[in-house]
């Protein structure tokens, strides 16, 4: 059967409104079975799926499409929807809008009276008096004047005129129509839109704003009428429901603007810049200004990096209209290539629309304590004399044996603003996750119990972070070492951003900061959502259990800040930490189930592709880091481990050649040997001794005795050796006897290389002696064709002479010819003339011849 139009909707996650689409075009004047309703559904993950089989089984003229897997947008759907029509003509309907009942049959009759490509309508939305109007502003508003003032009534003038129409066939002499953006509430020519090409861009929103304006530009004839076509579902407004295409989400503030520069060059194409620069792109701009880029939340940098990437569209858009207030300084600077500045401003506008917390705790203050009441006073000083009133301070006591507990206590009698928990013995991280749960405050920092802040430090950072609207706060530290001696912790040049209080940037700004930055917590500072937002929590792990947590922080933060400043300081002399303790012994080696959990996270979350060799630089640095500063009798056991873990690391060459020297050294290495002691003695700068452990002792090998090892010929001398390093000795000596004869099958290798090596050296001398001769060769074969190419000149010089003498002889060939042709002429005549004074001759040598 055929149809007269094919309807085309696009469906997701609108079971409560799908029924009500379906059945207003049921109930079409026109009559259902004139229709062909196409559905796709883009992977809903409610009953939408549902809905559509069960009008797909009920009516014939039914499709349905279902993706394996969701698009996100409309445009894919739309096109694929294209693919199964039949009908002459297309409309394309929303799948959460509503026909007139007479819709189809306006539209049909019209685009065939016309014969028109395009007919378009209008449609209502709920106005602001909860009424439903026609949507002035979006229909033929950008048909009259772009002036504000009188276009309204010049609007409504219209709307009210059951006469109206207007009929374009040439665009430039009705530009306004460009500001019409949907594709609902319009009928096309099926043959038009194959013919042309149009598709909907397939991975943005405002795809249909692009296909309209291609297809406006593309169309010899569009008609535009006033009848009522779709009623538009503007009040889905919570964001289960909500519109994809109006949904604030960084997402769409990208797609928007992407669809904007297509649009630019197709009017380009078109050669129609001008009009789209002053009748679309303008206003289009100032909408997207206002409506996303302000409420996103997207950092200063990345605000600078949109200006520069789509300079072309916000310069011409400046030129093109007049801008007033905010809007017009910051495209102003965008003109003038200012990109900084004008990210700046708009970061500001940013922020003001925050609206400020009235919650009396500005700052929440994490502090685990583990038996530290040497130090203990100290930092809880420096945090309750804070120049910022508004915090509180969650101690954890974490089951400590000494007096930590009676000075927390304390200090809460003190100062209401203390609060204390106490647990049994399980860790910093636990003690951390559980004094998140207990934070009221809007930002939270991280103490350590023998460290202290600067007395300014929280009102500094909180003063940074609201106004940057921040979500993660940078700061730099001191190290506190022995004898007084300090090393400042800085993360950049103190000049690197002229604004601090007004830029912000993403892990994109500073990739290093993720992975190869400082892994520590307390040297940053946290907005409290933005945790709680985003489910960062301390893995349950005795030591280094702050890493994934600053990596998800990191990768996961939209606006990081930087306060320049020293506001930390950090007590390195405190051996009776548990990094000093535990982070020393066979207890680190869970930095390898760590380097899984990155791995498994960078992978789950979409980072791991762009992160890959930041993260294996990562790991080789930490690796080879940790395994030199534990203590030497666990050395082996964990060199043991990296080298089982190095060897099902997947490295490709381009990696490799992008590690450091020590890095790519360290890896090559360990796959190398199979013993931590063989990896130490082959390192250029070994020290003096190598430790290593035997059941319950400790023995001390120097490099002197390692060197008698080497040489089974000096095994005699392990009688200088005491008795006690004898018997672990004689352990090793059968694995280093293998060692040598490894060694020596080495060499053997090394001198079958040579050997070979000579062999290659002798073919290529030969072979250079060939290549010379077949270049002397070349030589005489080039002068050979140098003596050629001259003689082709001679030989081309006499070719020239013999065709010019050629054309002589040809010359006087013609000459005679012609006077032969002339002699024959005379001959003729003389023998057919009747005149006796002429033949005489003649007759005479007839008379002869008789």
């Amino acid at each position: 059967m055929s149809y007269k139009i094919s309807i085309i909707i696009p469906v997701y996650n609108v079971e409560n409104y799908l029924r009500n689409t379906l059945n207003s075009v049921i109930s079409q004047s026109i009559g259902v079975e004139n229709l062909e309703v196409i559905l796709i559904d883009d992977k809903s993950s409610d009953g939408s799926a549902d809905i559509i089989k069960e009008y797909v089984n009920r009516y014939s003229n039914f499709k349905g499409i279902y993706f394996d897997k969701g698009s996100g947008f409309p445009g894919k759907p739309r096109n694929v929807g294209l693919k199964y029509a039949t009908a002459e003509y297309i409309m394309y309907l929303d799948s959460d809008d509503w026909l007139e009942e007479n819709a189809c049959e306006v539209l049909y009759d019209e685009i065939i009276k016309e014969d028109a490509d395009i007919v378009c309508g209008a449609f209502t939305k709920i106005s602001d008096d909860g009424t439903r109007q026609i949507n002035h502003a979006n229909w033929v508003a950008t048909l009259t004047s772009p002036d504000e003032e009188s276009r309204w009534q010049k609007t409504r003038d219209m709307v009210d005129d059951s006469n109206f129409k207007l009929v374009v066939t040439d665009l430039d002499k009705n530009p306004t129509i460009l500001g019409t953006a949907n594709v609902w509430a319009k009928i096309f020519k099926r043959d038009f839109i194959i013919n042309n090409g149009l598709v909907f861009p397939e991975d943005i929103v405002a795809q249909d704003s692009v296909f309209l304006l291609e297809s406006f530009f593309c169309a010899e004839k569009i008609v535009f009428i006033n009848d009522v076509i779709v009623n538009y579902n503007n009040e889905r407004t919570d964001l289960d429901s909500q519109s994809i295409s109006h949904v604030k989400t960084n997402e769409n503030l990208y797609g928007r603007i992407k669809a904007y520069d297509l649009m630019y060059h197709i009017s380009k194409r078109f050669s129609k810049e001008k009009l789209f620069y002053k009748y679309l792109l303008a206003g289009k701009l100032e909408y997207w200004f206002t409506n996303y880029l302000l409420a996103a939340n997207i950092s200063t940098f990345e605000i600078s990096n949109i200006f520069k990437k789509y300079y072309h569209l916000f310069r011409n858009s400046y030129r093109a209209i007049e801008m007033s207030g905010d809007l017009k300084n910051i495209f102003s600077e965008i003109n003038i290539e200012n990109f900084d500045i004008a990210a700046e401003h708009t970061s500001k506008l940013q922020s003001q629309s925050i609206p400020n917390s009235d919650n009396p705790i500005k700052v929440s203050v994490i502090v685990p304590v583990y038996n530290n009441e040497k130090f203990l006073k100290k930092c809880l000083d420096s945090i309750a004399n804070q120049t910022l009133a508004e915090i509180e301070v969650i101690c954890i006591d974490d089951g400590s044996s000494d007096n930590s507990l009676e000075i927390l206590n304390s200090y809460k009698l003190m100062d209401e603003r203390f609060r204390i928990i106490s647990q049994k013995n399980s860790g910093a991280a636990i003690a951390r996750n559980n004094g998140l749960k207990m934070v009221r405050g809007d930002f939270v920092a991280f103490v350590d119990s023998d460290d202290w802040l600067e007395l300014n430090a929280l009102e500094l950072l909180y003063d940074n972070a609201v106004s940057n609207g921040a979500e993660l706060v940078l700061f730099d530290s001191v190290e506190h070492h022995k004898d007084n001696k300090l090393k400042e912790r800085c993360y950049m040049a103190k000049d690197s951003i002229k604004n601090h209080n007004n830029f912000t940037f993403n892990y994109q700004y500073k990739r290093n900061f993720v992975m190869n930055g400082y892994l520590v917590i307390w040297s940053k500072f946290y907005k409290t959502s933005f945790l709680k937002n985003n489910n960062i929590t301390f893995s349950n792990h005795l030591i280094f259990n702050d890493v994934l947590f600053h990596i998800k922080s990191m990768l996961m933060a939209k606006k990081i800040s930087y306060c320049p400043h020293i506001l930390y300081n950090y007590l390195r002399t405190n051996q009776n930490s548990i990094q000093s303790k535990i982070g020393l012994s066979e207890k680190s080696f869970v930095l390898l189930d760590i380097m899984d959990e990155i791995e498994e996270y960078l992978i789950d979350n979409g980072f791991y592709e762009e992160l890959e060799l930041d993260f294996i630089k990562f790991k080789l640095t930490e690796l080879r880091g940790r395994l030199n500063k534990l203590k030497p009798s666990y050395r082996n056991d964990f060199y043991k481990l990296i080298k089982s873990y190095f060897q099902n690391m997947h490295i490709s060459d381009g990696q490799i050649k992008d590690l450091s020297f020590e890095n790519y050294r360290f890896f090559v290495d360990v796959l190398t040997y199979d013993m931590y002691y063989e990896y130490y003695y082959y390192q250029e700068n070994n020290t003096e001794y190598f430790d290593i452990k035997d059941g319950s002792k400790n023995f001390r090998l120097t490099n002197e005795e390692i060197q008698n090892l080497k040489d089974k010929s000096q095994i005699s001398q392990l009688n200088s050796i005491n008795d006690e390093k004898f018997e672990f000795l004689k352990k090793y000596i059968v694995s280093m006897e293998s060692l040598i004869d490894r060694l020596q099958n080495d060499n053997k290798q090394l001198k079958e290389d040579l050997q070979k090596t000579k062999k290659a050296r002798y073919y290529d001398e030969k072979a250079i002696e060939s290549l010379i001769r077949t270049n002397n060769e070349f030589t005489d074969l080039q002068e050979n064709l140098e003596d050629l190419a001259n003689c082709a000149i001679e030989q081309q010089t006499i070719i020239n002479t013999l065709l010019a003498e050629k054309n002589e002889l040809n010359s006087t060939i013609n000459n005679l010819s012609e006077e032969n042709n002339k002699l024959k002429l005379k001959n003729r005549e003389f023998e057919t003339s009747n005149s006796w004074k002429v033949t005489k001759p003649l007759r005479m040598v007839k008379k002869l011849n008789k």
